[in-house]
């Protein structure tokens, strides 16, 4: 520090006055206080955090990314409301299912929370999470978040 600075240092020092109960603590002692640390808070899951484990091996994600696996089918829920979309998508996926197809790609819309749209994008992994025989779920890297690539089970005759 400069000498200005450590003067000014110095007078804000000697201008400090210590709360009622407690003491200042002078010459490098520190004392005890009754402060308690407060407790961590417990952080909601955001999708930057990790993913829960997939029964997808990482070959395969990788691959699912890069869409090096094709998609058999798209379904788009533009401009549906949120009832609709819950629906299209339930008869999507059983239709998908019935004819074997491995990956489908849902499209939700990235959306705008400044403007309140997104609410598809927002409730498809909710749905996601209620239908049976889907190993894995991906952001589709190409459309930047605005669908969704699924991976279905394989269906064994």
């Amino acid at each position: 520090m400069e000498s200005d600075d450590t003067e000014l240092w110095e007078e804000v020092k000697r201008s400090i006055r210590p709360l009622k109960g407690k003491a200042i603590a002078r010459s490098g002692i520190k004392h005890k206080t009754s402060i308690k640390k407060p407790l961590p808070v417990a952080r909601e899951k955001t999708p930057e955090s990790k993913p829960p484990s997939s029964p997808l091996p990482a070959r395969q994600i990788r691959k699912l990314r890069r869409q090096d696996i094709p998609i058999e089918a798209t379904l788009d829920l533009h401009g549906m409301t949120v009832e609709k979309a819950h629906g299209a998508l339930t008869r999507f996926l059983g239709r998908a299912r019935q004819k074997g197809m491995r990956c489908v790609e849902i499209v939700t819309g990235r959306g705008n929370p400044e403007r309140g749209t997104g609410k598809l994008r927002r409730q498809l992994p909710l749905w996601l999470e209620q239908e049976t025989g889907i190993l894995h779920v991906e952001e589709n890297p190409r459309t930047r978040g605005g669908s969704f690539l699924i991976m279905l089970r394989r269906t064994r005759k």
